[in-house]
């Protein structure tokens, strides 16, 4: 309920600065912080200035395992009729090669109260932001199974995509949403231009939940069946700052 009452601030705050384009008292901000360079765009009403603004962040990664495991085995010699053990070898090999994408879209809506506007304009601030991702990935596995002489016994290889349990659970773990409080400083360059510079604290949090059962039946009896269930929850604290390019119409 929570994050619903969050997103729907949100999009509201995102809707309202751009249909109010025409009305004086617009403002355009280019922000750069880590990891994210944003542009947010709001409406100036005496000390206080709304706005909303939507960041991307992308995301990716890329890896390779591979694995080999070593035995012995019984075998029966016909010439002495005995059974033995062999020599060391190599029984298997596997190899996995993965790939995973993420687009995080970050929607944010926040406040500037302006305390003090000369010479320069300091102002307090506090946002509001979601994590929205969307991912995909893949992973391409082969495996080698050997004889004891080492020859191949068998052997396989297949390519997956993630599905939509997987990317379910992905989702689960960035779905985040945050809140960021702090102050700022502006130096206003011309009457339409100011260059600034913030510090606020980020409170990140997150919380998930999923279970599911599977269920054997025969003949319309159940003949074997399991339940399981997860959650869980994240909180991160992190402090930031950033320079801004401030416009004015």
């Amino acid at each position: 309920m929570q994050r619903k009452i969050l997103t729907s601030a949100i999009l509201i705050g995102l809707i309202v600065p751009v249909s109010l384009l025409a009305q004086r008292g617009l403002t355009v901000s280019f922000k750069s912080r880590w990891p994210v360079n944003g542009t947010s765009i709001g409406l100036k009403l005496g000390p206080v200035t709304v706005y909303g603004g939507l960041d991307m962040l992308k995301l990716s990664a890329d890896g390779e395992s591979q694995s080999t495991s070593y035995g012995r085995q019984w075998y029966y010699d016909e010439n002495t009729s005995e059974y033995k053990q062999s020599d060391l070898y190599k029984q298997s090999e596997s190899t996995s090669e993965y790939e995973g994408k993420a687009l995080l879209a970050l929607p944010h809506l926040g406040f500037k109260l302006y305390l003090v506007n000369i010479p320069l304009r300091a102002y307090l601030l506090g946002s509001a932001f979601l994590v929205v991702p969307s991912v995909s990935g893949r992973i391409e596995t082969s495996y080698i199974d050997y004889h004891r002489d080492g020859t191949i016994q068998d052997q396989d290889s297949w390519k997956a995509e993630l599905d939509e349990s997987d990317r379910e659970q992905i989702h689960d773990v960035l779905d985040f949403i945050g809140l960021t409080l702090g102050f700022g400083i502006e130096y206003p360059v011309s009457e339409h231009f100011a260059v600034g510079g913030e510090y606020g604290f980020s409170f990140i949090t997150n919380s998930y939940h999923s279970e599911d059962e599977h269920i054997d039946e025969y003949e319309g009896l159940v003949e074997w069946k399991s339940e399981w269930e997860s959650k869980g929850r994240t909180a991160l604290g992190i402090t930031n700052t950033s320079i801004s390019l401030n416009y004015y119409f």
